[in-house]
């Protein structure tokens, strides 16, 4: 639809890029594109809206647009993404809110109480306080 030059000589830099229509098989549905690139196609159904994000390897993150916020909800509970934006894309980020991907983005989580966890080695640790308490002790 609009923009995808290239942007100076140094690097692999665009003009923020739309594509529409595009197919449901095309590698803007399957892989992750770090850049200004959306990629849009019609759906008819919500669930149908669901299907095609959630048909893909990777899973970082999705934005849903929407002005019923009871249907945003539900939709993002269905979304298979680590964070689901609503009406705004990295709009709001607290150190408190986890960060990471699912499938194969699913490195692990940043930020929160989920974030720290990961660092965290848990263990058993059972200390016996009288090591005597209990043992019969055989006069020779």
């Amino acid at each position: 639809m609009t923009g995808g030059e290239r942007i100076g000589t140094v690097g692999s830099y665009v003009q923020p890029t739309i594509f529409a229509d595009v197919p449901r098989s095309s590698q803007l549905f399957k892989e992750e594109v770090f850049g200004p690139v959306g990629a849009f196609l019609k759906f008819e159904t919500l669930s149908e809206a669901v299907e095609i994000a959630n048909d893909c390897d990777y899973a970082l993150a999705a934005g849903i647009w929407c002005n019923d916020v009871s249907a945003s909800l539900a939709i993002a509970k269905e979304l298979e993404a680590g964070t689901v934006w609503v009406n705004g894309m990295m709009t709001t980020w607290g150190y408190n809110t986890p960060f990471g991907g699912g499938k194969l983005t699913g490195g692990g989580r940043t930020n929160g109480r989920e974030g720290l966890l990961q660092y965290l080695h848990p263990r058993s640790i059972n200390i016996k306080t009288n090591p005597l308490a209990g043992l019969k002790i055989a006069k020779l």
